[in-house]
């Protein structure tokens, strides 16, 4: 069976050591496994080398649970981002301002089609610190928490209607198929990233990755969530 693991605040290590040798869970690397958290594998005195020594030691025993990075990449083409008729950049506030604005009026909201090279980049951004992890131990379960790049129809579809090219890709779909096969298309292209670094995993969890947690529950619940039947492979089991 695949060990328990957990998505949230890190605990001590004698807890995850606990945990592990004797509750069926992963052993916990902590944290997101960043560049610089992979670094400190490099100090024999570091939590991560520390931990990452007994999972090699006794793999079946300490079997390591990873959170990958939710880095993504600092720049971006223009593309990336949902634009007004005439080019403007729309912030997360519905604020329209200039592409060259300096200032923070909100964020900018993230375009279903924004250009693959974006999600290869936060591909590699995963699965380069992966490697260096495995590198060192095996790697048994690999969560990824999602809540980054494209958001759900909820939030951002009365933005994304303003841009005439995201509603040229949309034709007649409604916003819940269209977000949920773009949304599972950038996610693939990260998922396949962190497959490629960790071939021997036995798991790679994307959490927002289920069969319709708000299903029937409210008339526009399909406002707040992507469909399974996109996303189911994304993630080597729902959550």
């Amino acid at each position: 069976m695949a060990p328990l693991t957990r998505f949230g605040w890190t605990l001590p290590v004698d807890a995850r050591i606990e945990l592990a040798r004797n509750w069926g869970y992963a052993l916990e690397f902590g944290g997101y496994v960043t560049e610089a958290a992979a670094a400190r594998l490099e100090d024999p005195n570091s939590i991560e080398s520390r931990l990452v020594e007994l999972a090699a030691s006794d793999p079946e025993t300490y079997r390591l649970g990873v959170i990958c990075s939710r880095e993504l990449p600092k720049e971006v083409p223009p593309e990336t981002w949902t634009h007004t008729a005439d080019g403007k950049f729309i912030a997360g506030n519905g604020e329209v301002w200039e592409p060259n604005h300096t200032g923070k009026p909100g964020r900018m909201i993230w375009s279903p089609e924004a250009p693959d090279e974006v999600f290869r980049e936060a591909g590699r951004l995963r699965a380069d610190p992966l490697r260096k992890v495995r590198a060192k131990a095996p790697i048994a379960v690999i969560l990824n928490g999602g809540e980054y790049a494209l958001s759900v129809p909820g939030h951002h579809a009365k933005h994304w209607q303003r841009d005439p090219r995201i509603l040229r890709a949309k034709g007649d779909r409604n916003w819940f198929a269209y977000t949920s096969e773009r949304k599972a298309h950038q996610e693939m292209i990260i998922s396949q990233a962190i497959r490629q670094a960790v071939p021997d995993r036995q798991l790679y969890i994307y959490y927002p990755c289920g069969g319709g947690t708000y299903r029937g529950e409210n008339p526009d619940w399909q406002q707040w969530c992507w469909g399974y039947e996109w996303m189911e492979p994304i993630s080597d089991l729902p959550s």
